[in-house]
């Protein structure tokens, strides 16, 4: 008893001292609860603060600086400014907006004047969760990182009486309360009490088990412990169902430090008993100390519904489901904890953290107040609030919360620069001295911002050499710094004009981030400075007529417009872009490629035709024929004086399939001027589609006439040669086409064409090949011309080419069956079965094609999938009556369902278009000899030889008939014509071994089998027959082997099996004989008869 009494005062005194160590460890993680966020720094290369603008917000009469940390809504109403002044940006380049970003904030080309703080500048989510769950509050450590014990980490006294009731408590008593008065010894004499019934439990355990648990409870009271355990489980080997014995083991086990086998016992408890919340509790922070947070947050769910007030128990699951990053549910336990409990920091933490990431800044302006009234002193409080504030544009309130972050921990470089960057633009000295005092607490890499902000500040101020040396400064700590050097290029550009050392930065930012949108930018406007210089130039050292050379020899203007392209790659939705590089296009001479880009900027922003001929141009760009029709009827007659604007609304009305219209335009063009060649063109267009060649030629030499270096005209009148047959004149005007027009596409690909339509030599197919690759240096998107180009190399054998050139054409034009159909085609020829499927199959969803029926029938057939097969070869055979091949086929397939009487009718029908193909017959009297019409076999077989006097099908077959009709005669000379014709054939030497078999010439049967087996070793047939001659013979261990090798090659050959249970019966082996007959199938013999297969 006086153990007993010592082992609680231990107990207590060690419960109260954890818990003293618990409450100062809970005061510490209060006071650091937010070592993340001062932990945090900017992401610099995520500053990318020229490619934002600043809208301006009034406090206090001021402009402030922060607006880009404001939600991106509120620039909405300059980007709409910014649409309606298009063709302002293309004088002042760097001084004007323009609007391209998805999050709808308006890019500016001013790059060093405007600025942001990183919408990333936020608290670090993972760093954040994890700082949470090593400091939070109720969570145990694990024994080893604890002066306690797990016993007393677990069975807190105190958080026992604030959330269970007193029976709920007695129901689940510890080692140092009473123990139930059922077990209560009779006397106080322990000792003997434990003999009395040690001496009961060695007369009988099995009928004196209770003893056991009796004398559990009195070592209990002695402070034996580890007695106290054996017994426990002494006794719950005989009581499976006893919860004290239990739930007194797993505290024991507790004690002993062994977690595992108190959760083992703690499940029985629950198995055994209901609405235990206790055993729940204890449950859950075991499962959290094993790190098993599903089963933790299980029992915590469980805990919650029968106690559903107790506070402890949602923050302990909320910091579990944090931990597994379910944040939404872990934000409801947090919702329910500081709906209960208010003061409730660790709630309170993760709400603000959570609000914040998730762009809920009003509600976590609301938490954190809440935070800062429980603990005014906590900087990191007001750090966060601040920037909660920044993205509501609440600048003065932000601007305090920093100021008071700065107050209580004056030694943290962020805090004086979020300050500064609220400052540099209404009070820059105050922005340039906070920054300043960031860099001297924090001078690293960490802190680039601030020089980068600094030099903004300079920068604004005309302090060029300040602000040079800042982004130099920012270069030496991060020298792949992409922002820097291209502020670093801008300030140089505008400040000094010097171009080359611009381009050298440019140069360095985009080899660090080769997806640089700005970078790209700034190079090309320098390139396009650098061409206006050397152009200025040379026009002051030559004449006028010097300056189209130049152009020609000159790299600068394109390499601008490759620097435009490469940013348009980047950012396809800037339509300013478009238009820019269509400038630098049209000083290209590329007229065709700057329409293109005026049409797309045009798509992308459609104020920007001017003249009513701009306007139609764009809109035949768009192909939208009805509106140039709707708008050419409703503008003014004078306007329509323009002989242009016909030749556009013919084209309208002949793109509307009203050719009759479109001819009365133009005449109605014709009387207003004769003199406009293109009027002519157009005419002679229209009548080449009413197939009135003689009148189209004509017109066109009319125009012709007229212009002699009109290209359009040759192209058409090549056309037209065609049509009547010259070819020699239409070779001569469409490389007349090719030399005048600036753009000869259609005339290489019509000179091409010709090139393999009339003439047979393959050696001109690579000309033709020429001739596509330049038409496609002119129009890269031409599916006709990867189309002809894909055939002409597939003649060639080029077929790996020619698969690009396929697939070019179907990422083009998805819909084009005609490249699917060839790059099936050519798949299935380099044997690539699968992705031809695909391809046929994608031609079948497009059009009811019957030639890829076909193929795809074939293919299936190769490919062993015989039922579809046969479904599109039927359907094949619905358009291609005549084709024997595919009768032959498609019998082919039937054969392999059965279905012989179908096979011989499509044999018939392919004979009957082919009457001199040896292989129809023959495969005809194969079926015949299937379905045992030998007379009919034979005849085809004859017919077969008479054709080929060769065939050794036909002699071998004929050798199994005559053997079947017991013509022995015969069938050994055939067998013998097929073996002198070729020796290797395996399936003869078979048939004459068997037939030499029937005529008990054993050694020449086993010599032909032999040779047969040679030939083909792993054909199970060859073996049993070798097996029934060595039987036949005398050998039976021999024929035995044979046999078996019959089913090592074929398992399921059931004569084989039977062969191996006659040998065992013979040697009087029935259990095995038994075994072997049993193994025998019931299929047909008809299997491995050599029957031939079809060919």
């Amino acid at each position: 008893m006086d153990n007993k009494k010592n082992e609680s005062t231990i107990c207590e005194r060690n419960t109260k001292q954890c818990k003293k160590k618990r409450d100062s460890k809970n005061n510490q993680n209060v006071d650091n609860i937010d070592n993340s966020i001062q932990g945090n720094t900017i992401n610099f290369s995520d500053i990318n603060f020229y490619e934002r603008n600043v809208t301006t917000a009034n406090s206090n009469g001021s402009t402030s600086s922060m607006e880009t940390l404001s939600l991106p809504n509120n620039n909405n109403k300059n980007n709409n400014n910014n649409n309606n002044n298009n063709f302002e940006y293309q004088k002042s380049f760097y001084n004007d907006n323009m609007n391209d970003n998805p999050e709808n904030q308006k890019i500016t080309y001013k790059l060093i004047d405007e600025g942001l703080i990183n919408e990333e500048f936020s608290l670090d989510v993972h760093e954040t969760i994890e700082n949470i769950i090593n400091n939070r509050k109720y969570l145990p450590l694990y024994p080893e990182n604890s002066n306690k014990d797990l016993y007393s980490l677990i069975h807190d006294k105190e958080l026992r009486k604030k959330y269970f009731n007193f029976a709920e408590i007695k129901l689940c008593p510890l080692l140092d309360d009473p123990i139930p008065e059922k077990y209560l010894p009779n006397s106080e004499n322990y000792q003997a009490e434990i003999k009395d019934l040690s001496e009961k439990i060695n007369e009988s355990k099995a009928l004196n088990f209770e003893c056991f648990k009796y004398r559990a409870f009195i070592y209990l009271l002695l402070g034996d412990y580890k007695s106290a355990y054996r017994d426990f489980s002494e006794a719950l080997h005989y009581e499976k169902q006893n919860v004290d014995c239990y739930w007194y083991r797993h505290l024991l086990s507790l004690m002993f430090d062994k977690p595992s086998s108190a959760i083992k016992d703690l499940e029985y408890v629950s198995e055994y008993t209901e609405n235990n919340s206790l055993n729940f509790y204890v449950k859950s922070r075991l499962y959290e100390i094993l790190d098993n947070k599903k089963f933790a947050i299980y029992n915590y769910t469980c805990l919650i519904q029968l106690k559903p007030h107790m506070v402890d128990a949602y923050v302990h699951r909320g910091l579990l489901l944090e931990a597994q990053k379910q944040y939404t549910y872990a934000l409801e336990d947090f919702k329910n904890v500081f709906q209960r409990d208010c003061n409730n920091v660790i709630a309170i933490r993760f709400l603000s953290i959570y609000y914040y990431k998730n762009a809920l800044y009003h509600d976590a302006i609301k938490v954190l107040t809440r935070w800062i009234s429980i603990q005014p002193s906590n900087h990191k409080a007001y750090f966060l609030r601040g920037k909660s504030q920044t993205k509501l544009n609440m600048w003065t309130l932000a601007c305090e919360d920093f100021t008071s972050a700065i107050k209580l921990c004056p030694y943290n470089s962020k805090y004086y620069l979020y300050r500064g960057c609220i400052e540099r633009n209404r009070n820059p000295s105050k922005a340039i001295e906070d920054l300043s005092i960031s860099l001297l607490i924090d001078n690293s890499v960490k802190n680039l911002s601030a020089y980068f902000y600094r030099a903004f500040v300079y920068y604004t101020q005309n302090d060029n050499d300040y602000a040079l040396n800042d982004l130099n400064k920012i270069i030496e700590l991060d020298k792949r710094n992409v922002i820097a050097y291209i502020n670093l290029g801008i300030i140089t550009l505008n400040r000094y004009n010097q171009l080359y050392e611009a381009l050298d930065y440019f140069n360095n930012a985009i080899e660090c981030d080769p997806n640089n949108v700005q970078g790209y930018i700034c190079r090309g406007n320098v390139y396009s400075r650098m061409y206006k210089q050397e152009i200025n130039r040379k026009i002051a050292s030559f004449n006028m007529y010097s300056i189209k050379p130049i152009q020609k020899k000159t790299t600068y203007l394109d390499r601008s417009i490759r620097d435009y392209s490469r940013a348009i790659h980047i950012n396809p939705s800037n339509f300013v872009y478009y238009l820019f590089r269509g400038r630098l296009l049209l000083q290209a001479m590329l007229t065709n490629e700057a329409k293109l880009d005026f049409c797309t900027a045009f798509e992308l922003n459609s104020s920007i035709a001017q003249t009513p001929i701009q306007k139609f141009l764009i809109l035949a760009f768009q192909k939208k024929w009805e509106q140039i029709i709707s708008e050419y009827k409703n503008i003014d007659i004078g306007i329509q004086n323009d002989s242009n604007i016909y030749v556009i609304v013919s084209k309208a009305y002949k793109n509307m399939n009203d050719l009759e219209g479109s001819l009365k335009i133009i005449e109605k063009g014709l009387i207003t001027d004769i003199s406009n060649e293109n009027l002519y063109i157009e005419k002679g267009i229209i009548q080449i589609s009413f197939k009135k060649f003689r009148e189209a030629l004509d017109n066109l030499n009319e125009a012709l006439s007229m212009n002699p270096k009109l290209s359009s005209g040759y192209y058409y009148r090549c056309l037209c040669y065609f049509e009547l047959g010259d070819v020699d004149a239409a070779f001569e005007d469409i490389s007349k086409a090719i030399k005048t027009d600036i753009y000869p596409f259609n005339a290489y690909l019509i000179r091409a064409k010709t090139k393999v339509i009339f003439t047979t030599y393959i050696e001109l197919y690579s000309l033709g090949i020429e001739d596509c690759n330049d038409a496609l240096k002119l129009e890269s998107l031409s599916i006709c011309a990867y189309l002809l180009r894909g055939s002409m190399r597939f003649k060639l054998r080029q077929y790996g080419l020619a698969l690009n050139d396929f697939t070019m054409a179907t990422f083009i034009d998805g819909k084009c069956y005609y490249a699917y159909f060839n790059r099936a085609v050519t798949y299935q020829l380099i044997e690539e079965p699968e992705n031809a499927l695909k391809d046929y199959s994608t031609v079948l969803l497009l059009t009811d094609n019957p030639e890829a029926y076909k193929y795809r029938g074939l293919l299936y057939w190769q490919l062993g999938d015989l039922y579809n097969a046969i479904v599109d070869l039927e359907k094949a055979l619905e358009v291609y009556t005549d084709d024997y091949e595919l009768y032959c086929q498609y019998a082919l397939c039937l054969n392999e369902f059965k279905q012989y009487d179908k096979a011989i009718i499509a044999f018939n029908k392919a004979i009957e278009l082919n009457r001199c193909n040896d292989l129809l017959f023959l495969n005809r009297g194969l079926l015949y000899k299937k379905e045992k019409k030998f007379d009919k076999a034979l005849k085809d077989f004859s017919k077969t030889l008479l054709l080929n006097p060769n065939n050794i099908d036909a002699y071998t077959n004929i050798g199994y008939i005559y053997h079947k009709q017991k013509k022995y005669k015969k069938a050994m000379e055939m067998f013998s014509t097929a073996i002198i014709i070729k020796p290797e054939n395996a399936s003869a030497l078979e048939g004459r071994a068997m037939l030499n078999y029937e005529l008990k010439n054993y050694f020449s049967a086993l010599y032909d089998i032999s040779h047969a087996l040679e030939l083909d070793f792993q054909n199970p047939q060859y073996h049993n027959n070798r097996g029934i001659i060595y039987k036949a013979m005398n050998d039976n261990m021999t024929a035995l082997q044979c046999f078996k090798m019959a089913i090592y090659y074929d398992p399921d050959f059931f004569l084989a099996h039977y062969n191996i249970g006659n040998m065992y019966f013979l040697q009087k082996r029935y259990d095995k004989a038994l075994i072997s007959f049993n193994k025998g199938n019931y299929k047909s013999a008809s299997k491995y008869q050599s029957e031939g297969s079809l060919k």
